[in-house]
């Protein structure tokens, strides 16, 4: 799994990395269940889905930032987490396609958006800390992100676009975590 690999590189920089793997998988399973609630009601369901993930990634972001005592001011959070999800969007809408389809059909419909919920929110936490291991790897740490701009940064979660063996990474954590599948 690359979220592993990538936790494990934050380690030499972050001491708490592997908590912050533990936040994006809580975020996302916790989307993933709002999403199907959401779903059993055909007509909400593509907008909780939606909406679980906006505010799941930036909720997750804030975690993370936390955790790891790093200063990134919400306003910028909010703009990643925007910038994240548009980069899964934009280059994974045909990896999600059934997910998305089939995610206004009672019953199966609601396994389907959590699937695609839990997808989104595991890449998008993905990105974020590859993002800050790339910053670490420049030698901006900690409190040093704080002086960073919102333009770099939306630059570099740019830079990290997961691919298909990601999501299958992501599918595979969800399928070995969901309750009651």
């Amino acid at each position: 799994m690359r979220l592993n690999e990538v936790a494990k590189g934050l380690k030499c920089y972050y001491q708490c990395a592997d908590e912050a793997e533990k936040i994006i998988f809580n975020c996302a399973m916790a989307a993933a269940c709002a999403t199907a609630v959401g779903g059993m009601f055909p007509i909400l369901g593509l907008p909780a889905m939606i909406i679980s993930c906006v505010g799941a990634v930036w909720a997750m972001y804030i975690k993370i930032c936390k955790c790891l005592t790093i200063p990134i001011r919400d306003s910028i959070l909010k703009v990643l987490a925007s910038a994240a999800l548009s980069n899964i969007a934009a280059n994974l809408v045909g990896v999600f396609a059934v997910e998305l389809v089939t995610a206004a059909i009672p019953g199966i419909g609601s396994l389907a958006g959590a699937a695609a919920t839990f997808g989104c929110i595991y890449l998008a936490g993905m990105m974020f800390m590859e993002m800050l291991l790339g910053f670490a790897k420049k030698g901006k740490v900690g409190a040093d992100l704080g002086g960073i701009s919102e333009k770099e940064f939306k630059s570099a979660i740019k830079d990290y676009t997961p691919t298909k063996d990601d999501v299958k990474d992501a599918r595979d954590a969800f399928d070995q975590n969901y309750p009651n599948k």
